[in-house]
């Protein structure tokens, strides 16, 4: 019994050890601080995290877990965070001496139903009609 009771502290102290080395290894003073993240990217975040939330706010909404006014102000709530997202990438571009170039988004329908596809979709999500003839044609 005592045996093997050594045994296993043997085995477990240098995992012990591994485990706790870099709280005692060091000064704090040497470990690097993480580079500051480009502005752009937190209100670009902010803004796709506004979206993502507008429409599950629109998805509980159809699906009845949401009532229409809580829709409503929460839908409202996530423009404004969307709103001031855009309006800080606008500044922030501003600021740089310069205008992101407008975005070209192709907006597609099927020609047999008028259905929106999905961008890169090669056939109608509705009614499954080839599109890619029709966005090749576009």
């Amino acid at each position: 019994m005592m045996s093997s009771t050594v045994i296993l502290i043997l085995g477990l102290l240098p995992a012990a050890l591994f485990v706790l080395w870099p709280l005692f290894s060091g000064d704090a003073a040497e470990i690097e601080p993480a580079p500051a993240e480009d502005p752009r990217a937190v209100f670009d975040r902010q803004k796709q995290a506004a979206y993502a939330a507008i429409k599950e706010a629109e998805f509980d909404r159809r699906t009845g877990k949401l009532s229409e006014d809580d829709h409503e102000a929460l839908t409202a709530r996530y423009r404004q965070q969307a709103l001031e997202a855009i309006a800080a990438l606008e500044k922030l571009s501003v600021v740089k001496g310069r205008r992101p170039a407008p975005e070209v988004i192709a907006v597609r329908f099927c020609p047999a139903c008028g259905t929106k596809t999905a961008p890169g979709a090669n056939f109608c999500g509705s009614c499954g009609t080839s599109v890619a003839n029709a966005r090749a044609s576009a």
